[in-house]
């Protein structure tokens, strides 16, 4: 999203005050397990998530960034109404909507949504009703795509493309706003902030997680941890020691934590080894072998597949160990092997996997990774 002239100014200020999030890379695990399960001991985790000065110092800057936010960019550029001015805006703009859904204007309630939204929160329960409006028409009453009404005149494609620019404040507002908005906004909300160079969608995301009620919105906070700075420490422990009974959130929230390799995040991933859920304690585990390593080598962080009936030759959290029988030395020697590799050959990888050496059959080039190199001790 581009904002220009002053409504740039006070969003590079917000950035400022709270840093820009720029890694786009999203980190996911393969196998999430079921959203809850038997409760984990507190154990460190309790001990670790006990900084609550530190919590709520991270809780106001997340306010100011979403008041920031709204300031900046919900007006497009216009001085805000004053409340009492904008609620009755907001009256006066939610009595078209029956007409508009009598002419089957699905084009026009976007528009009235968005005007509702550029009021700020005067407005935001009028858009809200618009928004669930269309998501019944385009998407189905649960958002699954099942019995769609398909009676506005509007196609997925109109319906995705509505949610930038005056819609970024009120989609921020949602998060902390569980009581007014519902938990599909708010979860389909995550995926536009992750995306918009204007917020900071970690320390949102992170700042939400902490409070959150509901499950599945849960597992998307921690999807969308992108990027994390070690200062969100207090936080993400504490919401490993809120959310350890959702086996659903907990691995991206330790992928998170693993990225953090700070000793309060470290304390939680070790408490998580003894998890109820199997997938749990994987995720822990392969996060405490990046950060001590049994091996030396090439630790792969991510994998994608280029054929997604394929599955992958590696896996998150092995350790390329050699590389047709040369040893791994660096990250450098394992992306260069990586760039030799003949289109058509085949190329035999040590790895280790699990708590085992194993030897992989590389057939191909080797795409769509990243990765650090690791060894015991460093």
């Amino acid at each position: 999203m581009k904002v220009a002239g002053p409504i740039a100014l006070v969003a590079f200020v917000a950035g400022t005050l709270v840093g820009i999030a720029v890694d786009r890379r999203r980190a996911r695990t393969a196998d999430v397990g079921v959203v809850s399960g038997p409760e984990a001991p507190a154990g460190k985790l309790e001990a670790a998530a006990g900084g609550d000065e530190e919590v709520q110092r991270l809780r106001e800057e997340a306010k100011t960034l979403r008041e920031q936010l709204a300031a900046a960019l919900t007006s497009a550029g216009k001085p805000l109404l004053p409340a009492e001015e904008a609620k009755k805006k907001a009256e006066e703009l939610r009595k078209k909507v029956p007409a508009l859904l009598e002419a089957k204007d699905g084009k026009g309630l976007i528009s009235l949504m968005r005007e509702l939204a550029s009021l700020g929160e005067p407005g935001y329960d009028g858009a809200l009703e618009i928004a669930e409006l269309l998501k019944n028409d385009v998407m189905g009453p649960k958002g699954d795509w099942e019995d769609a009404e398909e009676k506005l005149g509007i196609d997925g494609g109109d319906f995705w493309k509505i949610w930038t620019g005056r819609m970024v404040p009120m989609l921020a507002w949602s998060l902390a706003h569980p009581e007014r908005a519902s938990s599909w906004f708010r979860a389909n909300a995550l995926e536009t902030l992750s995306w918009d160079g204007e917020v900071d969608a970690s320390r949102l995301f992170a700042e939400t997680l902490t409070g959150e009620k509901d499950p599945e919105v849960a597992a998307g906070l921690a999807e969308y941890l992108d990027t994390v700075t070690p200062d969100l420490s207090p936080l993400l422990v504490e919401s490993a020691r809120v959310h350890r009974d959702n086996a659903r959130a907990l691995p991206n929230l330790l992928i998170a934590l693993g990225k953090l390799g700070t000793p309060e995040s470290v304390a939680a991933i070790e408490e998580l080894r003894g998890h109820a859920d199997a997938n749990v304690r994987r995720a822990a585990e392969i996060e405490m072998k990046a950060i001590r390593p049994p091996v030396a080598g090439a630790y792969i962080n991510q994998f994608w597949s280029m054929d997604p009936e394929v599955p992958p030759a590696l896996q998150r959290g092995d350790i390329v160990v050699s590389w047709n029988g040369a040893p791994v030395q660096s990250w450098d020697d394992f992306t260069k092997n990586a760039a030799r590799a003949a289109w058509d050959g085949t190329t035999s990888l040590v790895v280790h996997r699990g708590n085992e050496l194993v030897t992989v059959d590389l057939r191909g080039k080797l795409r769509n990774y990243d990765g650090k190199y690791v060894a015991p001790g460093k």
